[in-house]
């Protein structure tokens, strides 16, 4: 095709038809032009395709991470706090009755919780730290899902983590206190259960449980929506 156009431009300039020549230049520069832009059309196509297959991946990370982050709140904490809050009323009616009615196993039981528990959130940040720290945000076309998942994991997530830390911090402060307490024997260690400082702390502990079962509970369902968010926008993508 290319030894075509040169032989016509030769024979053209041969036979001194500049007219035509000039015709024949300018076609060709068109059909150039006309090359370039499909060749650039055809690859801003092929970078569209690739950013869609980006976004699709990425977004599909987030919502593996979410997923697990949902089942550690699930079976690490929430089950947890629900038979603490249960306990909480035991203790309050428990520590207020006589002595010999008292049964120090349960005692003995709530304290060591308070103590040895730990509720620490860590949560899986592995695609979203990728996302922002490779400046790859502006892939996700969803403003509003990513600024959604930016709140979790920049605010509610931080709350949690913060909320359960100060919940460790405080429980190695009674264990340090009251390391003595186990060494007691059954009176002693009810004197100390039932006496006012220790009393104050465990309720001081058990303030900032319900607190951080709070923040957990609105964590949540905060990731349960951003979850189905997620899903409905996969979903859409793979239907265009």
């Amino acid at each position: 095709m290319i030894s075509f156009f040169r032989r016509l431009r030769n024979k053209l300039l041969s036979q001194n038809k500049f007219y035509k020549y000039l015709l024949y230049a300018i076609g060709e520069i068109v059909l150039v032009v006309i090359g370039i832009l499909i060749a650039l059309q055809i690859n801003n196509w092929n970078e569209e395709q690739k950013n869609i297959s980006l976004e699709k991946e990425l977004l599909e990370g987030i919502h593996n991470d979410l997923a697990r982050d949902t089942l550690q709140i699930n079976n690490r904490f929430f089950r947890s706090y629900i038979d603490l809050l249960q306990s909480k009323k035991r203790y309050d009616s428990v520590v207020n009755l006589d002595d010999n009615k008292i049964k120090i196993k349960f005692l003995d039981s709530l304290f060591q919780r308070c103590i040895r528990q730990r509720n620490t959130f860590f949560p899986i940040t592995g695609t979203y730290k990728t996302i922002i720290n490779s400046g790859l945000s502006g892939i996700i076309r969803d403003k509003v899902l990513f600024k959604r998942i930016q709140e979790l994991y920049d605010r509610r997530y931080e709350i949690l983590i913060a909320s359960g830390a100060r919940i460790d911090a405080l429980s190695s402060d009674i264990r340090y206190k009251h390391a003595h307490v186990n060494t007691l024997t059954d009176k002693e260690r009810l004197r100390a259960y039932k006496g006012s400082e220790l009393r104050t702390e465990i309720d001081h502990w058990f303030s900032r449980m319900e607190d951080f079962s709070g923040n957990m509970s609105d964590t949540k369902n905060a990731l349960k929506k951003v979850l189905i968010q997620i899903e409905e926008e996969i979903k859409k993508m793979e239907k265009d």
